[in-house]
């Protein structure tokens, strides 16, 4: 299915099969396709006539900064100044909105496709549960590579860029999934996707069966100890073939055409300490007393103490 994902497109609604890598866990569409295409025209006019939440400082920029470069990488078509101008590039007038909006995570900005809103996620039948490969799964092969003896190992993560947007949108469920916000004038933007939205039910389904395949290849085919939790792939080599072992997976990636960090903060190179799941591993006490240790990422502990610290001088006290 991973393949044919990548060939047809993802599509949006309906039903999967269910993969033997992941535990069963189903839940059942609440609406049809046929159900979304007949409400079509009366929703977007709803979610159009909604309040922007694009008046807040800079999200409107943002929303426009990034929704360009998103065209700019075929992710999307646009941008669409009016619905009349989307009828004609999609050959009809029965298609549907998401309203695109920014969430902030610290001191980043970050757009959501609200799938939810749209009603798309309540015609997608989900039949896995997102068993991942969590902190507790890297720590234990961690331990377990430990046991081989005289060798030093060291790791890295790395990271798939724009992760979801590499995975290509089924074409006929383009329409419906019409990425709408308004730019800092006010003014409606429209932009057809040509790839998954971040904000939709079936690009996480679909996403975790991509990932957990290339995470298969990487272990099974280059032979390199690895986990993944979504796009973030902990891996480890022997200090001594570290270097190669970090060309040839960024080579096999290239070769699958899959964008990846090379460099910066999310392109370091294998290391006896680096930064995994929102923590510090460092493999030091690996060899001789099969032990690691684990930290706080840096700046973390900072971060949650400054959010303590609003919360004591609020004066908020919990009932």
């Amino acid at each position: 299915m991973a393949v044919k994902f990548m060939k047809e497109g993802v599509p949006l609604v309906g039903a999967r099969d269910h993969p033997s890598c992941f535990p069963l866990k189903l839940k059942l569409a609440s609406t049809t396709e046929a159900e979304l295409r007949d409400s079509a025209t009366p929703c977007r006019l709803a979610l159009e006539s909604r309040r922007p939440q694009t008046d807040a400082p800079g999200f409107a920029e943002h929303l426009e900064e990034t929704a360009q470069e998103e065209v700019e990488m075929s992710f999307l078509e646009g941008p669409f100044f009016s619905a009349a101008e989307v009828t004609e590039a999609l050959g009809h007038p029965n298609w549907r909105i998401m309203r695109r909006f920014v969430i902030e995570q610290g001191a980043k900005l970050r757009p959501i496709d609200d799938g939810l809103e749209a009603q798309l996620n309540s015609a997608y039948t989900s039949t896995i549960r997102l068993d991942l490969q969590d902190a507790d799964y890297v720590i234990a092969l961690t331990l377990e590579l430990g046991k081989t003896k005289g060798l030093d190992w060291v790791g890295k993560t790395l990271d798939l860029s724009k992760a979801y947007k590499q995975l290509p949108l089924k074409p006929d469920h383009r329409d419906l999934a019409v990425v709408f916000f308004r730019d800092k004038q006010g003014k409606t933007r429209y932009y057809i996707p040509n790839a998954l939205t971040f904000g939709s039910t079936a690009a996480v389904y679909a996403f975790n069966r991509v990932s957990r395949s290339i995470w298969f290849l990487i272990n099974v085919f280059l032979k390199v100890p690895s986990a993944v939790y979504f796009d973030d792939y902990p891996m480890f080599a022997h200090e001594k073939t570290a270097p190669e072992t970090d060309a040839v997976v960024s080579d096999f990636l290239d070769l699958l055409g899959w964008r990846h960090d090379r460099t910066g903060p999310k392109g370091k190179p294998f290391s006896p300490s680096f930064d995994v799941l929102c923590m510090t591993l460092d493999l030091a006490g690996l060899r001789q007393a099969g032990s690691v240790t684990l930290k706080n990422q840096e700046g973390r502990v900072e971060k949650i103490s400054s959010k303590i610290l609003q919360v004591q001088q609020s004066g908020y006290e919990p009932s």
